[in-house]
Parts: C-alpha cells; structure tokens; sequence
C-alpha cells in the first residue's frame, strides 16, 4: 500500500511520513526508507524490462534498415536515432527523482488518479507501468466465491 500512496500525486512521501510518525513515533523515518527503497528497487526493474525492450525495438529497426539500405535507400537519420535512445536511457534513471520533486496535487473528491497517470505517461513511461501494475491490484482478498455464498445465507430465495 506504501508504493501505491507514493503513486498518488496528491500524497507521495508526504502521507507516508504524516501518519508513520504517528504510527512509528521516532522509527519513522526508518519505515518511510524502507518504502523509498521498495519504490526505487521496483523501479529499477521496471527499467530494465523497459530497456529490454528498447534493445528489441532497435534490432527491429536495424533489420529493417539493413532491407532499406539493401533497396538503395539509405536511413541519414540512424546515428541520430542511436543517439536519441542513449539519451532517453539516462534520462529514465532520473524519471522516479523528477516525479517525486514536482510539487503535490491539491487534494479534491473528483480526482481522477487514472486519468492523471494516463496524461503523466508522457512524461513518466516507466512510472506510468508501474501504477498500471499497482493500482490494479484488487483491494479485497476475500474469493468471489466466498463472497457470494455468504450472500445466499443472507438473502432468501424468494
């Protein structure tokens, strides 16, 4: 839940630190590291499926190339796109430290947290995957099953 309430622009680390030194007294901030280091480590891997990708996307593109080139038609533009993808590489190491600087959302009843990831995705793609992931994680544990066979009990056929 930590992880999911640092991916809430309104709250961030802010929540987190508010209610654990109520919660923890003076092993708060002890509590919000570990959290800090569970966001980071989960966005490390994130990374690097992210980037795993970018090395398919680029063998695509280097074959496609290669067929271009084979047409005598040739791609100016290669070193550049080579270029672009390093530079996004190290400027995604950074995308968890800008987001967490921005300042916090003011709080409002029609916050749509979704919606708010969804345009953020621009800017944070590894982050906006990883909300995706965290925020579809169902709240209750109880089986459907159970759920609704309780239901009988309670509720008459008629």
């Amino acid at each position: 839940m930590g992880i999911a309430i640092v991916l809430d622009p309104r709250f961030k680390f802010k929540l987190l630190e508010y209610f654990y030194q109520k919660l923890y007294g003076s092993l708060s901030s002890i509590e919000v590291n570990i959290i800090k280091k569970l966001c980071y480590s989960l966005f490390e891997d994130y990374q690097a499926k992210n980037n795993g990708s970018v090395d398919n996307s680029m063998e695509k593109f280097n074959e496609k190339e290669s067929n271009l080139e084979n047409g005598n038609c040739t791609n100016f533009l290669r070193g550049y796109d080579l270029y672009v993808n390093d530079i996004n590489d190290v400027q995604s190491k950074f995308e968890l430290d800008l987001y967490l600087e921005e300042t916090l959302l003011h709080r409002s009843a029609t916050f749509d947290i979704l919606g708010k990831w969804k345009t953020n995705g621009i800017k944070y793609p590894i982050l906006q995957k990883i909300t995706k992931d965290i925020l579809t994680i169902p709240i209750s544990t109880v089986a459907l099953e159970s759920a609704f066979s309780t239901g009988c009990r309670l509720l008459s056929p008629q």
